[in-house]
This record gives C-alpha cells, sequence and structure tokens, in this order.
C-alpha cells in the first residue's frame, strides 16, 4: 500500500508539474508598449477569415480564406453558406504598395468535386507554386492543393493581379497520416516533396465536432475541446511529414510520406530557408522553434531549439534577409474564448502580435536566429480579432486570423 501511495504521490507531482507549465504558456506576458498606431481593416464583406499570410512579392501576400471555425463545428454542406456554415474557401491578395487593398483571385482547372478550404499556405519563388492545405471534409478531405501561379502582363489585365492555376494533388498513400483536419502548414522541399506539419493528435469527425456519429468521435471531440488543459495527458505524438511524389506522375497521384520530425504537441507553423538547406518548425504550445539542417536524401537533423517569448502560430522566412516573422497570439485566454466561437459576430477581442528573429551568424558562421524586441508590434484585437500570421512588408504588417473576417494591415511605426 505504501508502495502504491507513493507512486500516486510521484505521478500527480509529475502531472502538476506539466501544469504549470501549460500555466506559464497561457498566463505568459508579453510587451504591450510597442503598439500598433494605424490599421485599417480590408475585405471584412468578401473574407471571412484570413489562416494564412504568405508574402508573393515586395508589398504583396497571398492569403488563404477558409472559414475554418464554422467548418471545424459543422463540417462541409454542399448547398451552400447559411449561418453556422463554412463559406467557401478562397485566395486572396493583399496588396500594400499604395493604397492597401484585398482581391480575391480566380483559380481554374481546379476538380469540381472537390472543396476547398484552405488552411496553411507557402509560394515558392523558386517554382511560382502556391500550396495550400485544404479541408474538404466529405468532398475531398484534408490535402496540399498545388497551383501554378501565372503572373500578368500590362497587356492582360490593369490590375495586376496574377491567376492560380491548378497543377495537383498531394494526398498521402496512407489515409491515417492525412486524418481529417490534421494538416496544418506546408512548405516546398528541393523537388517534387513537401514537408506538412500535423498539429492535432486525433481527426475531427467527418461531419464536424458538432456532429459526432461514434463513440470514438465523442471522445476525439471532449478531448478536442479541452486541448489546453489536456496538454499533460497527450502523448506528443505529432509529427512533420515529408511527402514525394514521382515526375510526370497524374496530378491526383497519392505521394509517399514518412515521419521526418515527431515528438511535438502540435506541429503548427513551418517555413524554409531560400536555399532549402534549413527548416523551421513551430510546436505551438511549447513556444518552441525547432531548427533542422535538411539532408541530401530529404531526412532532417535537428540543430536548434529557439524559445519564444510568446505563444506563436504562423512563421515565415524573409528570403530577402534571412529573418523570421511570427503571428503571435499574446492573449491566450482570451484567443481560447474566441476560437470556441462558431459565429463571426461578437468575437473577443483577443490581441495579435507579430515577433521578429532577426537572422546572425554563430561563431562556425552558421545560420541562427535572435528576437529583436523593438520590431515587435501589438494590435489590440478590436478590429481584428484572435489574430495568428503576421508578414512585415513595405514598413507595413499584414494581420490574419483563423476566425475573424477580413485582414488587418498595420503601419510598423
Amino acid at each position: 500500500m505504501r508502495y502504491v501511495t507513493a507512486l500516486g504521490i510521484v505521478l500527480f507531482a509529475a502531472l502538476l508539474q506539466r501544469f504549470f507549465v501549460v500555466y506559464q504558456t497561457i498566463a505568459a506576458p508579453y510587451n504591450d508598449t510597442i503598439t500598433a498606431e494605424s490599421c485599417i481593416l480590408l475585405g471584412e464583406d468578401t473574407m471571412f477569415s484570413s489562416e494564412d499570410v504568405t508574402l508573393w512579392k515586395e508589398g504583396k501576400a497571398f492569403v488563404s480564406s477558409g472559414d475554418l471555425g464554422p467548418l471545424v463545428a459543422w463540417g462541409h454542406f454542399p448547398n451552400g453558406s447559411v449561418e453556422g456554415i463554412a463559406h467557401p474557401g478562397a485566395i486572396f491578395l493583399v496588396d500594400v504598395t499604395g493604397i492597401p487593398s484585398a482581391t480575391e483571385l480566380d483559380i481554374t482547372g481546379f476538380p469540381s468535386w472537390r472543396s476547398f478550404q484552405p488552411h496553411g499556405l507557402f509560394f515558392s519563388n523558386r517554382t511560382q507554386r502556391l500550396y495550400a492545405v485544404s479541408h474538404g471534409f466529405a468532398r475531398g478531405g484534408s490535402r496540399v492543393e498545388v497551383f501554378n501561379v501565372v503572373s500578368p502582363t500590362e497587356e492582360a489585365t490593369m490590375k495586376q493581379l496574377p491567376s492560380l492555376v491548378y497543377e495537383r494533388t498531394i494526398a498521402s498513400k496512407d489515409p491515417q497520416q492525412f486524418f481529417n483536419v490534421g494538416l496544418n502548414d506546408v512548405v516546398e522541399g528541393r523537388g517534387n516533396d513537401i514537408y506538412v506539419t500535423i498539429w492535432l493528435e486525433r481527426p475531427v469527425p467527418a461531419h464536424g465536432k458538432h456532429h459526432p456519429t461514434t463513440s470514438k468521435e465523442y471522445v476525439d471531440v471532449a478531448i478536442q475541446e479541452t486541448a489546453t488543459l489536456n496538454i499533460p495527458f497527450l502523448h506528443k505524438t505529432c509529427v512533420v511529414y515529408h511527402c514525394v511524389w514521382d515526375e510526370g506522375s497524374a496530378p491526383e497521384t497519392p505521394a509517399t510520406c514518412h515521419a521526418a520530425a515527431g515528438g511535438f504537441w502540435s506541429a503548427n507553423g513551418i517555413t524554409i530557408s531560400d536555399d532549402r538547406s534549413t527548416l523551421i518548425v513551430n510546436e505551438l504550445f511549447a513556444k518552441q522553434l525547432h531548427v533542422y539542417d535538411i539532408q541530401g536524401t530529404g531526412s532532417l537533423v535537428e540543430r536548434d531549439v529557439i524559445e519564444l517569448p510568446q505563444l506563436c502560430d504562423n512563421i515565415e522566412y524573409d528570403q530577402a534577409t534571412g529573418d523570421i516573422t511570427a503571428g503571435c497570439i499574446p492573449d491566450v485566454i482570451t484567443a481560447l474564448k474566441a476560437l470556441a466561437s462558431t459565429s463571426h459576430a461578437d468575437l473577443p477581442q483577443a490581441k495579435g502580435s507579430l515577433i521578429v528573429l532577426e537572422s546572425t551568424k554563430n561563431a562556425d558562421g552558421r545560420q541562427r536566429w535572435v528576437e529583436n524586441p523593438a520590431r515587435s508590434l501589438l494590435h489590440s484585437g478590436a478590429l481584428h480579432p484572435s489574430s495568428s500570421a503576421a508578414v512585415a512588408t513595405l514598413g507595413r504588417v499584414i494581420f490574419g486570423s483563423p476566425i475573424a473576417k477580413g485582414v488587418l494591415v498595420c503601419d510598423e511605426r
């Protein structure tokens, strides 16, 4: 009996310690002295969310709008958009080179039988491809959709908008790897390959978390609904998959995927250096960036872990400077309340922030990153609650949110 009691005390102490770690994450202080003073909201009538932001050119960024809040709650209904049901997904171009604007882009060639509800985004300067994680539920499942970005000519259009032409779909040969809503973010590798993050331990029910139909789905929903408090009980099973497909294969041919990195509570945002030598993965709840060297085979060797000052979501590698920008969630408690909503109306005013990790060199000449607090930027959440994506360009910051309408553009100073 004494041994059982002692074991119980040890287990309780271990769980208490892990709860303390979670509490520190949720209640972490943040710098509220460097605040955005001039912000405007764009596209609030046509853009029902702005999950991720990735730069196309200086001053211009692609934004994903998958309306994931209602989608995850209610699943996919093909009969159109009504209250509580997700609006059709889209890709927008946000242009801050002059008077800021947000315009939905034309997509051609996308299979009509599949739903497109984009989540994480990556634009490749090498191949001019745009990669988008999409959650189609009953109409396509969770996959990565690939588009060719066709730049305009002066003769073609006065607005100078690019168009997106469907190229292929990347699904796994093993359906259990790409389970429903499990994919989060994606980057292009060195050839016909990608790296994609898994951010959930369990799938979202096929008909949305409000419509579980099996005992397993009821358990999955119960755990997901209290995800943050359940972190101590999670098994750190989230991974980064490396997926490869054959050159010249049909657009719907599944890829071969294997876990290139693992042991995450939630592998979230991901980015890659322009020379494809370094991969950076954001572990959401741990407030850490994991830095990997990419080997010739595409395998990963971890070389560094960067501690973040607050909980962050999407990350972006600046190809011009080598800096990393991160969209962060300084007020996690309020953000969780906002994420629990399935409506765009009356969202709690969760603050959003940008942090910048500047590129520098180690003594051995290898690249490393150090936060520059002077370049951080915080907005109040009044115009755009619960931002979790942010990129800086031309003295402005573009903020995206998975649940708020539109996209927020703020002057850096």
